[in-house]
């Protein structure tokens, strides 16, 4: 645009395959033959701070709006950051619901150590991930605000260290710890991994989970390879 510092972006999308995808291993429709639209826009104009909104248009399912303002700084010692979002997800059946979330990280560069502190509230029904995981401060590996139930709430404690004062930059450690606070929708879990940036276009990715809650109970070891095109 000739805003500056502005990006618009529109997308039509009609096939999806994904975690959260009914046939993780094929593609298949988004929304019958109607698709999915979607609207989006960012602004980095202000100092160190991104602003970002977006709409997806599901056709007789549901309008999904998000909001999200991103603050980053840095200086020679310390890094800072915080993240403010909002989600309205209004179905055509007249169900609703509105997601808040809230994170703030401080990070040590001298010993690589960054911790993060996040929390999502819904109001109304379940929230829901939709496609590709959902864009939620507090999303672990398996439990996200979804898991909560209707207005639920969840917080995350993340810590994370770069192994750069052992001369490799490339080597990441993260531990999360993941907790829904409602009686019915009670949950932990907890996650360690580790992460190394082989190139800029691949790097791979080993974690391990323990979750436990009223529904599920289970431990498991994924590894990952990924490239980038």
């Amino acid at each position: 645009t000739d805003i500056k510092d502005l990006t618009l972006f529109f997308s039509q999308v009609q096939q999806w395959a994904g975690v959260d995808s009914d046939v993780q291993s094929a593609f298949i429709k988004v929304n019958g033959d109607s698709g999915m639209q979607i609207f989006g826009m960012t602004h980095e104009g202000l100092s160190d701070t991104t602003l970002s909104g977006w709409f997806y248009n599901l056709k007789d399912e549901v309008k999904i709006t998000y909001l999200e303002a991103a603050y980053a700084l840095g200086t020679e010692s310390y890094t800072y950051g915080a993240i403010a979002q909002v989600t309205f997800q209004d179905y055509d059946n007249q169900e609703s619901s509105k997601i808040y979330g809230v994170s703030a990280s401080f990070g040590l560069r001298s010993i690589g150590l960054t911790t993060t502190i996040a929390y999502n509230n819904t109001k109304g029904i379940a929230a829901d991930n939709f496609f590709g995981g959902g864009p939620f401060v507090t999303s672990a590996e398996h439990n996200t605000i979804k898991e909560a139930g209707p207005d639920g709430n969840i917080i995350l404690y993340t810590f994370e260290w770069n192994a750069a004062m052992l001369g490799e930059e490339n080597l990441t450690f993260i531990a999360d710890i993941d907790a829904h606070h409602k009686d019915l929708f009670y949950a932990k879990e907890y996650d360690l991994s580790m992460a190394y940036t082989y190139s800029k276009s691949m790097n791979f990715r080993a974690v391990y989970s323990d979750v436990n809650d009223k529904a599920q109970q289970f431990k498991n070891f994924r590894m990952f390879a990924n490239y980038m095109f």
